[in-house]
């Protein structure tokens, strides 16, 4: 995935791990520091969306129709959080 990232001269925002009982060296801990955390951020939302809006297949035939029902579902999922939300 760093190959083709390179190839298309973008920059790489994946974080390293350490494999057990090897920590990791100070210079990839600090770059996994300087690497933006939005995925975390996000991955709620999809994991709300499979395991509580239902199944992550579609289906439906026709593309147009697709589209409508995930936007459905999503329109669902952010309703469901707006309600949750202190006021």
């Amino acid at each position: 995935m760093e190959a083709k990232l390179r190839a298309r001269q973008l920059t790489s925002h994946i974080h390293r791990k350490g494999k057990r009982g090897k920590p990791l060296p100070a210079q990839t801990k600090r770059s996994n520091w300087t690497k933006p955390t939005v995925p975390v951020r996000v991955e709620h939302v999809f994991d709300a969306q499979v395991g509580n809006m239902g199944a992550t297949l579609v289906h439906i035939i026709d593309l147009v129709r697709a589209k409508v029902r995930i936007g459905m579902k999503d329109l669902a999922c952010n309703m469901r959080r707006l309600n949750q939300c202190p006021a």
